[in-house]
Parts: C-alpha cells; structure tokens; sequence
C-alpha cells in the first residue's frame, strides 16, 4: 500500500497532545497487532490528527490511510484541534486551561478579522449543534461546563504561555507538559508582564528554581483577590450542586437514550470539579 505524504507543521503540532510513555507504549503494540485503523486526518497535506499514530507507522513503516479535512483559514484549524483534542479528555488541568484560553483567544481574533471568518469555522461546533453567536465567553464557558471567569482567566494564561513560547520553546513545552513548578495562578498574572520579567520567570523554569506558587504580601488587593476567589468557589459548588440533581435524574430515566444524555452531565460535573480542585 502507498503510503501517503504528510506534513509536519511545527505551529500546529503544539495542538497534538502526546500521548505519556506508557500509553505510547500500549498504541504502538497495538498498531503493530491490529494496524493502523482509523485515518489521519490532514489540512492541506498538513496533519492535524494522529501525530502519535504516525510516528509509529513511520517508525515501522505501517501503511496508513488519510482524510483531508477543509478549512479557509489556520485559525480555525486551530480552534478544530483544540476543541478536538479537549473532547478526548486525557489532558492535565493545565493543558485545559491552556486550550480553553487559546480557543477564546482564537475566537477573539476571527471575530475582529472579518477575512478569517468563514462558513467553514462553524466546523468545529457541528458535533455539539453549537453555532458562534452571542458573547465569546459566555458561550464558550458553557461549551467547557466552566464559569465565565474561568474563561478569562484562561485567555491570560495562554497569552502568556504563548509569549514564553515566542522567547523559548523547551520552557513553553516544560509548562503545558507539567515539568515547570509554575502554577495557573502565576501565569495568569504574567499576561501583562514585561519582556525583562517573562525572561526571568523563563529563567526561573528552565533551572528549576520557579516556586510552585508565588508568596502573597498581604495587601488589600490580595485580600480582595483572595474574597473573589472564595466567591467564585461557592458559584462553582452552587452549578455542581443543580448539575447532580439533573444526573440524578437522568439515572432514574429508563430508556436507550439515557446513557447518551448521561456521559456529557458527568463530564460536565468532572470538569467542574477539576476546576474547583485547582483553586482550592
């Protein structure tokens, strides 16, 4: 069997989570088995799904099948990766925090660039029927079953992310992989930072100095970020607590369709309970 060209974009490749040893491990010992079965899915010849899956065909040199998928603009193959890779679930709470942010980032960017915006961006709703309209992080925090602050604090945290990026590739990828002792928190105050400070927290990461958490001064705007905070925490076990009344009685329905309606709900409530482990 041919197999076909694929191009590896470097810009969208940071969109493919690889996968940890272990289950890399397990993929490749079942390719070897059973084959590649599902395939890669490419935007002008540029693969956009199935990085893990093609570095071990190409390690072996196991034919494979591709899909080409249609997009007019990399924006929005970017937002189709995210929303792609978030659906799979096997992300740390950072590298959600990081792909919500820059699907609102993205989003942000399209809407005020009419020559981005397309048919072809509603693509990556069409699995959810959720078509782009009203406010960015309204929407989108429903999209995530997160609150819309969450959202925004998200949209700090991937410009920042995002300009580490720019200056040093390995710290960026030490952040998203979780290697860098730097919280969610510190990053999302970084998003205004000078040039002179994002080189020092690179610094920070890259030997392995950075704190986990930075130590607060007790100022009023800390007391006051701190009664936010607490806020949105009792926001948050407030959704969860309406969230399991509704699962319940989802689980007391009878019929074909209640596992259907019941796997978005729970993931709904582990996503919110992910979210409010990482503030507590």
């Amino acid at each position: 069997m041919h197999i076909p060209t694929v191009i590896i974009d470097e810009a969208l490749r940071v969109f493919l989570t690889p996968l940890d040893p272990e289950a890399y491990a397990r993929l490749e010992i079942d390719i070897l088995e059973h084959g590649i079965i599902y395939p890669l899915l490419l935007w002008n010849g540029i693969l956009i799904d199935g990085y893990n899956r093609f570095n071990i065909a190409s390690k072996h040199n196991i034919p494979f099948k591709v899909e080409h998928l249609e997009f007019d603009s990399r924006e929005a193959v970017k937002i189709w990766m995210i929303t792609n890779q978030v659906s799979r679930r096997n992300l740390s709470p950072m590298q959600l925090s990081y792909f919500r942010g820059k699907h609102y980032n993205l989003e942000k960017l399209i809407i005020g660039n009419p020559n981005l915006a397309s048919g072809q961006y509603t693509q990556c709703y069409q699995t959810d029927n959720i078509v782009p309209q009203g406010r960015t992080a309204t929407r989108l925090a429903t999209h995530y079953n997160v609150s819309q602050i969450t959202i925004l604090r998200d949209s700090q945290l991937a410009y920042t992310i995002d300009a580490i990026g720019e200056i040093s590739a390995e710290a960026k990828r030490q952040i998203l992989s979780g290697e860098a002792s730097i919280s969610r928190s510190r990053l999302q105050e970084l998003h205004s930072a000078t040039q002179q400070e994002l080189l020092q927290t690179i610094e920070m990461i890259l030997d392995g100095t950075h704190p986990a958490r930075m130590s607060r001064q007790g100022t009023p705007e800390d007391a006051d970020a701190n009664e936010a905070d607490t806020a949105e925490i009792r926001n948050v076990i407030s959704h969860i607590s309406t969230r399991m009344v509704n699962v319940r009685r989802m689980v007391n329905r009878a019929g074909t369709n209640r596992g259907k309606n019941l796997k978005p709900a729970l993931r709904g409530l582990i996503n919110m309970l992910e979210e409010l482990y990482s503030r507590v």
